[in-house]
């Protein structure tokens, strides 16, 4: 398999305020980590889903790591 690159907190995360970037969506599961939304980005009109995270120092790495892997998949719409 091949080996993924390694990532910081910094060059995963989405810049601006997410309040702005996206519309409030509904609420469409959750997990050990967070809430996930089903949400609208604003400047484009496409349905996205958003997980909310509560960081903590406990959790930044397995958070790091899982939105890593998220930004490496390509969802259908």
């Amino acid at each position: 398999a091949p080996k993924r690159a390694a990532y910081t907190i910094q060059d995963i995360v989405s810049k601006g305020d997410p309040n702005e970037l996206y519309t409030e969506g509904e609420k469409v599961g959750e997990g050990a980590a967070g809430e996930v939304f089903l949400c609208e980005e604003r400047s484009t009109g496409s349905r996205v889903a958003i997980k909310k995270i509560k960081l903590t120092q406990h959790n930044l790495k397995m958070i790091t790591v899982e939105i890593g892997i998220m930004r490496e998949m390509d969802h259908p719409q």
